[in-house]
């Protein structure tokens, strides 16, 4: 009987290991293909370079209070040179889900203290960026009308082949700031300057409020496409620099997403953010729909 009893409870034991071994493996293999991934991308295809200029900063955000700037440009995080505006985007995020505090150094030698910790995560939508305040340059261009779907813009006038010159005065070649302009001034007149044919003409359009997730945003029924875009160089890494930049974004991608559910449990992140990982990608693509 006794014999029966350890057996049984030996069987027990290695199920559970097996099974304990089937739930790791699959996480294991999924980051050892990520990692060979990005290593891949670094060290053989190569790296489109966009270094991390600051294109734009949300008035009295945490980044504001640091006395960082529009045009700066970030050097280092912490010590960490920084490459690319999408590393820094990164680190930057995770840290704030940490709650951690960042010593940013910019090429113009100035060095800034972020507060990080002071940042509510409990104000936090769907995406990171727009709560920490800071947006780098993304894709610049000429900024043309490439389709019109129904919208405001379409109603108001605005035709395919427009290109977009100014909103409400302000300059615009980037499409990340032109996106951040519609979305986040939803039922709000904007003034849009456009050239059509070598002629200015003027346009007044009120993005549509559309939900989007947990928020409303702008929306004005255009998809813009990206013509004349300023040329990236593309950099590849040497094996060692492949190997840390590969390791460094396996393990922010994955520790991000570990830390955001871990604080959505303890109610430090609003549960609303359950449907998926934390945004923090900006537009930056060929064509954006607004």
């Amino acid at each position: 009987h006794s014999y029966l009893v350890c057996r049984l409870l030996l069987e027990k034991k290695k199920k559970k290991q097996k099974y304990k071994e089937l739930q790791t493996q699959p996480r294991n293999t999924k980051h050892i293909t990520f990692f060979c991934i990005f290593f891949s991308m670094y060290g053989l295809l190569g790296v489109t370079e966009r270094a991390a200029r600051i294109n734009e900063i949300t008035p009295n955000s945490i980044i504001a209070k640091s006395g960082l700037k529009q045009g700066q440009t970030i050097e280092s995080i912490n010590g960490n040179k920084i490459y690319s505006s999408e590393q820094a985007m990164n680190i930057i995020a995770n840290k704030a889900i940490q709650s951690k505090d960042i010593l940013i150094s910019t090429t113009d030698k100035n060095e800034y203290f972020i507060n990080l910790s002071q940042l509510n995560l409990k104000d936090l939508k769907d995406n990171l960026i727009e709560l920490i305040g800071i947006y780098f340059e993304s894709q610049n261009g000429t900024l043309v009308v490439k389709e019109l779907l129904d919208g405001s813009a379409k109603s108001m006038g605005i035709k395919k082949g427009d290109i977009f010159v100014s909103v409400n005065n302000q300059p615009i070649s980037d499409i990340g700031q032109l996106l951040r302009l519609i979305r986040n001034n939803p039922d709000k007149k904007l003034n849009f300057t456009i050239n059509r044919g070598g002629n200015t003409k003027e346009f007044e359009v009120i993005p549509l409020k559309t939900k989007e997730g947990h928020q409303y945003v702008g929306k004005i029924g255009v998809q813009f496409d990206i013509k004349d875009r300023t040329e990236l160089n593309k950099k590849v890494f040497g094996f060692w620099d492949s190997m840390t930049l590969s390791a460094q974004r396996v393990y922010i991608t994955t520790y991000t997403s570990l830390i955001s559910f871990k604080k959505i449990l303890t109610g430090e992140i609003s549960a609303k953010n359950l449907s998926g990982p934390i945004t923090i990608a900006e537009h930056s693509g060929k064509s954006a729909k607004m």
